[in-house]
């Protein structure tokens, strides 16, 4: 029986052709004169082909072949390419068909770009100078496949593949071999994750969706609150916030769905939500004012709807650079009113914000007893703990209180806050009469805007309010005329007020209100801005009680007076001295000193309006001179010396005064 011959691809036999100088070379060395039959007895042997290194393996035996080469300069083994070509998780490519000049040939044949193109698979060792198969190589090198000797496998996984001439028949040959199929399904079997994995890597993608449409939810809630828009409705589907999202899910994938399945909806948790997030504000706040070195305090009682009385807490803080910051802390519930209690709440509020109360250098408060009195109020609490923090008695609130002096002591100041306020009420209340005044414009062609109500308690509409009056003032008097012929307490009423407006007294006292209200308005808008120090307010006051002075005189009046005669020319009933009325005879003695009565109407009016011009002045020095003023000026002084790097003695002589 004849012997059994080794698997070799035909690739790498000598051919019966011309033999080339190197092929003679070979064929005469004595190691390669073995025969055919011999081969069975040796494990591997090298052939030489055009420089490259032809791996023979016995049939018989099964050996892992690894991709090695041979390192010229040492002549020791080496693993693996370390290059990118070899090193990388994917094929190389050349870029260009000049990295592949390397591999040309004596008979000028060498490896082709085009080759690349064609078959996907392969990949160009830059170090060996040969083709691979991808797949096939990491197949055999994880041992998950063997080529069972065959060399023309070998050559695509360990040896490396250079026979040019013959490459188009071999890259066809193992394109569409056993072997190389089932090299691929394993790559591909390797390369898909098992069933514990896909699971694993479905709940991540699950947990980062619902993380995404949780946020977006978030993000929706925060504009509601950002904005102060309810986020809830008369049902759950009407809702602010589920409508806001139901506008969002056409961007946002995932999110119509997450609605439908109602997840983290719920009241609890949607008020969870804003909660966290109105903590993490308030954190946010506490760090940037522990970082300063010391704040102030400001609070303010008031009753909301639900009849509970609410402290608003506010620190009033200064940077490194001396700019001014207030931040709110919140509002908190009081259970008792008294000043015991609201300073337990203030302390609690600093502990929990972390504040410390030694940095406290201010407090501001309004003038009630229960805050500002001067033995058992919460000022004087605080005080004990903290000897330097001033109370500081808020000064738009002084303003209010010198405003409201001023109200009882004129009665022409009363008189025209009051019909204001309520002939302002009479018609806005009514939609019947707004009617009536939208259509009275209309056919009388009177230039109308609307009418501003007046609160009392409100430091900036008092001005706007009697505006509006006089501008409507002509309108406003027809529609009490419309209304008078009605029946009822309405058209008693309306009579009331068009008798009151018919009068000059009246008109006088609203353009008067009007002259103070704007400049103390004005004033309190200017007290209200944050970046205000102490001596702005001074400078602030002492200009208003300048213009106040300037208007008393004389020259201003007459101005006043005279343009405001030809103004109710045709809205009022012309000036008239009121009725004297002596006291009785009885009560008359040598003792009794009686007022002087104005001769004319117009000393009448002038004295009504320098009386109204002293009691705002009066108000406002008395409201304004308060104890600790000189020395936190003086502080205030001190520091912008300091800050400017004054010469040492007036440093001296500021902190001796300061003492």
């Amino acid at each position: 029986m004849a012997e059994k011959r080794p698997n070799i691809h035909p690739f790498f036999t000598v051919k019966k052709k011309k033999p080339t100088k190197s092929t003679e070379d070979a064929e005469s060395s004595p190691d390669l004169s073995t025969s055919i039959n011999d081969v069975n007895n040796v494990n591997t042997e090298e052939i030489s082909d055009e420089g490259s290194s032809i791996v023979v393996v016995d049939d018989q035996r099964e050996e892992d072949v690894s991709s090695s080469f041979t390192d010229d300069q040492s002549g020791k083994q080496l693993s693996k390419c370390e290059l990118v070509c070899c090193a990388s998780l994917t094929m190389y490519v050349p870029a260009s068909a000049s990295e592949l000049q390397s591999t040309l040939t004596q008979d000028k044949r060498s490896c082709q770009v085009l080759w690349f193109n064609i078959y996907s698979w392969l990949t160009f060792c830059k170090t060996t100078k040969k083709l691979y198969c991808f797949s096939c190589r990491a197949a055999v090198n994880q041992k998950l496949h063997q080529p069972n000797g065959l060399a023309a496998h070998m050559s695509f996984t360990s040896s490396g593949f250079s026979d040019w001439k013959n490459a188009l028949r071999a890259l066809a040959q193992h394109n569409s071999s056993r072997f190389h199929s089932e090299c691929l399904y394993i790559s591909q079997q390797q390369s898909r994750p098992s069933v514990i994995a896909r699971i694993d890597t479905a709940s991540r993608q699950q947990q980062e969706q619902r993380r995404q449409l949780l946020m977006a939810e978030a993000s929706s809630l925060q504009y509601l609150l950002r904005q102060g828009i309810p986020f809830r409705g008369h049902t759950e589907v009407e809702g602010n916030l589920i409508q806001l999202m139901r506008l969002r899910s056409a961007d946002i994938p995932g999110l119509h769905q997450w609605l439908d399945n109602k997840r983290y909806l719920s009241h609890d948790i949607i008020n969870e939500l804003a909660k966290e997030m109105a903590l993490i504000i308030l954190r946010s706040i506490c760090v940037e004012i522990s970082e300063r070195p010391f704040f102030s305090l400001i609070c303010d009682e008031s009753t909301d709807e639900s009849a509970k009385t609410q402290l608003s807490i506010s620190i009033r803080s200064v940077d490194a650079c001396f700019g001014i910051h207030e931040d709110c802390l919140g509002l908190y519930e009081l259970e008792s009113q008294n000043a015991e209690h609201i300073t337990t709440v203030i302390l609690d509020v600093l502990l929990r914000c972390s504040l410390s109360l030694d940095a406290c250098r201010g407090q501001g408060y309004d003038g009630a007893a229960t805050m500002s009195g001067i033995h058992d109020g919460v000022a004087a609490n605080i005080l004990r703990k903290q000897k330097k923090a001033f109370f500081v008695h808020c000064n738009a609130h002084s303003l209010d209180l010198a405003l409201q002096d001023l109200s009882k002591e004129s009665i022409a100041i009363n008189t025209a806050i009051n019909v204001t306020k309520d002939i302002v009420n009479f018609v806005r209340r009514s939609p019947k009469r707004l009617n009536i005044a939208e259509k009275l414009s209309y056919d009388l062609s009177i230039k109308s805007s609307q009418l501003k109500p007046l609160c009392p308690t409100r430091w900036t509409v008092r001005a706007s309010s009697m505006n509006s009056l006089l501008t409507n003032y002509q309108l406003v008097k027809s529609v009490m005329q419309e209304v008078v012929d009605q029946k009822g307490t309405s058209g008693v009423a309306a009579a009331g007020w068009l008798n009151q407006m018919e009068n000059f007294q009246t008109f006088f006292g609203l353009k008067l209100g009007h002259l103070i209200f704007v400049a103390t308005e004005e004033l309190s808008c200017s007290l209200q801005r944050v970046e205000n120090s102490l001596h702005d307010v001074l400078c602030a006051v002492n200009v208003l009680i300048n213009y106040f002075t300037r208007i008393r005189s004389d020259e201003y009046f007459e101005n006043f007076y005279s343009k405001l005669v030809a103004e109710a020319e045709y809205l009022t009933d012309e000036p008239r001295m009121p009725r004297n009325r002596r006291p009785p005879s009885r009560f008359i003695t040598d003792a009794t000193q009686i007022p002087r009565i104005p001769s004319t109407c117009t000393e009448l009016y002038k004295n009504q309006y320098q009386n109204v011009i002293d009691g705002v002045l009066k108000a406002l020095n008395n409201r304004f001179k308060q104890s600790i003023f000189p020395l936190l000026c003086e502080v205030q002084e001190f520091l912008i010396t300091v800050a400017n790097g004054s010469e040492s003695d007036i440093i001296d002589k500021l902190c001796a005064e300061i003492q």
